[in-house]
Order: structure tokens, then C-alpha cells, then sequence
């Protein structure tokens, strides 16, 4: 009997053993049979590269805008204040922005109503430049073509603009486009120094990328400053669509493309009084906006951001700051 309860005892021992490492073996699976080698698995780099895209593919319309911009500020003209600013003076490459000081140049010599044919200086424009779709033989004042320039962000307009002020300044001197481009660049470089923008340099009208060519966001805040106290300036930028009609008879339809003007964009706000785009491969994404709330207006600016949603945010982004 006694060693019956001892054969007994043994094989229930026996069979707590056994039950346990079977449990023990079902939660814990083996490690060198289940799991991958070391030397195999995502490096950390991969690993945070794989977050990035994840996190930049989860943003639809309205991307994340934290720094996604090489230098940048917020200021308000009535208080004289910067709330937010970055790299403002470091040299960059001007891209469109350049065409608000076309415009001031322009207005600063010729009245806006003057009229200024189109002519042979389309030849000068660049391939892949955005236009505003005006042809040789058409008439149209200063005003319609600062229209096209402001709005459609023309380089056949800037050229044209360009050419049509050097001609009326020296209409003696019979300026080839070449030599009347080159004079109203003169004119815009003089003009620059005169309203302050201490660290720019410009070539052509349009801001089409070149060495010799450069600016700082805080000229470009110079800049915006004074091309607002204009009033036709002004007036052009905030405009949603417009149609010019030609001298000659027929006319065209221009629509600002700024998404921040735009009611139908995701990016839309109701304080947005307009700006200037600027994009080259040089210059990235760039843009000057104008905001008034509350009887403030506020000039920010965007530089080098990677697209026109990054640049349409991060303005965004830095006007809800000042708020």
C-alpha cells in the first residue's frame, strides 16, 4: 500500500512536470526557431524613414508644416513687429517674388493706364515659364499687364512690362529688347536700394534663377511693404478672376491660382488680401501673403518649401501663431 502511494505521488509529479513545460512552451515559443537574426531585422534608420512616410502619406490635403520652410517670418506693419522669423538674411534666389518689384518699378515711371504694345521680347522669355498667355501685336495697358503678371505670375507680361517702360523713359535711344531689359533692370536695382533692400541683386524682370541674382526674405518684407502702399498693387493682388479685354478687340480671362484666395481650396482663409507666388528648382516653393484681422495687417513669408501644399500650410501654420 505504501509504495503504491509513492508510485502515486511520483506520477502525479511526473505529470505536473510535464503539463507545465507544455504551458511554458505555447507562451514562450522559441526564440532562435520563431524570431528572425538580428543581423536580418529593420534597422532603426529604416525604421524611423518608414514613420516618415507613413506620416506624410496619412496628411491628405492639409499637410504638417512644421519646418517645412528654409527661412520664414510673420510681421505685423502696424505694429512694427516680428512674431516669427527664420533665416530672414540669408540669401536666397528671388523666383516670382521678384515680379512685386517689376511692378513697383514699373508704376514708379509709367502711369498704369499707358498703353504698351507686345512685341519681339516674348523671344527672351524662358521655356517652362508660366504666362499669362499674351501675344505679339497685342495692346494692353500697364495695368492689365501688372494683371498678368500679378495673378498669373506672367514672364511674358514682366518682359513685355520691361520693355514697354525702358521705351517710354528713352524713347530716343531706340533700345533693342536686349538693351531695354538690361535699363529696367537698372531701374529695379536702383529702385531696391532706394527703399531699403540692403542684400538683393536682380537680372531679369521675371526672377528666373541666375547666379548674379538674390535677395533676403527681409528685402522681400522691404519689399512687400511698399509695393501694398500702392494702391493698383493692391488692388490686382486680390483679385480672384479677371477678364482683360485687348485694345485691338478680343480678350482673355485671368484667374489667381494662390490657394489662400481661392473659396474652394482647403487651404482658403477670409483674411487673405493676396501676394506672390515664387517657385524655381533654386528657389523651392516661395510665398509673400498679406492678411488683415481685426484692423492689423500682417506680411508673412515662406521660402524653399517643397511644394505649393507645404507652402499654402506652413502660411498658414505661422498666421494661426500671430492669432
Amino acid at each position: 500500500m505504501k509504495a503504491f502511494k509513492r508510485l502515486s505521488a511520483i506520477l502525479l509529479a511526473a505529470a505536473i512536470i510535464i503539463l507545465t513545460s507544455c504551458q511554458a512552451k505555447r507562451a514562450f515559443p522559441d526564440d532562435a526557431a520563431t524570431l528572425p537574426e538580428l543581423s536580418s531585422m529593420m534597422p532603426v534608420a529604416n525604421i524611423t524613414q518608414t514613420t516618415e512616410q507613413i506620416t506624410s502619406s496619412s496628411a491628405t490635403a492639409l499637410q504638417t508644416p512644421v519646418d517645412q520652410y528654409k527661412t520664414a517670418l510673420t510681421y505685423c506693419v502696424d505694429t512694427d513687429r516680428f512674431s516669427q522669423q527664420k533665416n530672414i538674411d540669408k540669401r536666397i534666389y528671388p523666383a516670382s517674388m521678384t515680379k512685386f518689384l517689376t511692378a513697383y518699378t514699373a508704376l514708379k515711371y509709367v502711369k498704369p493706364e499707358t498703353k504698351l504694345k507686345v512685341g519681339s521680347e516674348l523671344d527672351m522669355v524662358q521655356p517652362e515659364s508660366s504666362l499669362c498667355m499674351i501675344q505679339k501685336g497685342n495692346v494692353l495697358t500697364l495695368y492689365d499687364l501688372l494683371t498678368g503678371l500679378l495673378i498669373m505670375s506672367g514672364n511674358d507680361a514682366a518682359y513685355t512690362i520691361a520693355v514697354g517702360t525702358a521705351r517710354q523713359l528713352r524713347p530716343k535711344d531706340k533700345l533693342s529688347d536686349k538693351q531695354a531689359v538690361a535699363y529696367f533692370c537698372e531701374l529695379m536695382n536702383k529702385t531696391a536700394a532706394e527703399i531699403g533692400m540692403a542684400d538683393s541683386h536682380f537680372e531679369t524682370p521675371d526672377g528666373w534663377d541666375n547666379e548674379k541674382q538674390y535677395t533676403t526674405t527681409a528685402d522681400l518684407l522691404t519689399l512687400t511693404k511698399c509695393a501694398i502702399k500702392n494702391q493698383s498693387i493692391k488692388k490686382i493682388i486680390s483679385v480672384t478672376e479677371t477678364k482683360v479685354t485687348f485694345a485691338a478687340g478680343g480678350s482673355i480671362t485671368w484667374k489667381n491660382h494662390i490657394k489662400l484666395i481661392d473659396p474652394k481650396s482647403p487651404y482658403y482663409c477670409k483674411d487673405y488680401i493676396g501676394g506672390k507666388t515664387g517657385t524655381t528648382d533654386s528657389a523651392g516653393y516661395c510665398l509673400i501673403s498679406v492678411f488683415e484681422k481685426n484692423g492689423k495687417t500682417y506680411i508673412i513669408i515662406v521660402t524653399g518649401c517643397k511644394d505649393d501644399n507645404a507652402r499654402c500650410a506652413a502660411t498658414l501654420d505661422l498666421y494661426e501663431r500671430v492669432k
